[in-house]
């Protein structure tokens, strides 16, 4: 799998509730959820591919787009959310990595 794929894998997951707590999308606590997710993806060595700084850009772009669209106050495994994950992991993604280049 792609370094850059597995983000878009995770952060769409991170919309759909990863781990046990399922904090709303609005909140500091699905940043500090999103990045910890991110972050355990060493196996796949996206750490040596996105920076802390790019995760952390990442999971903020998500959570911008999400408000922008009214679900910020949903919980990360509200049913309103579950299309929404792939496709906006996949514009943040772009959006950070375009930054880089």
């Amino acid at each position: 799998m792609r370094p850059a794929l597995a983000v878009v894998v995770c952060s769409a997951a991170l919309l759909a509730g990863c781990g046990d707590a399922t904090p709303k999308v609005g909140s500091a606590a699905y940043l500090s959820q999103c990045r910890s997710q991110l972050a355990k993806l060493d196996e796949l060595d996206v750490r040596f591919t996105l920076t802390a700084r790019q995760v952390a850009d990442v999971c903020a772009c998500i959570q911008r787009e999400v408000v922008r669209r009214g679900l910020g106050d949903k919980q990360t495994d509200d049913r309103a959310l579950a299309g929404a994950g792939r496709p906006l992991a996949r514009f943040c993604e772009a959006k950070v990595l375009a930054r880089r280049r």
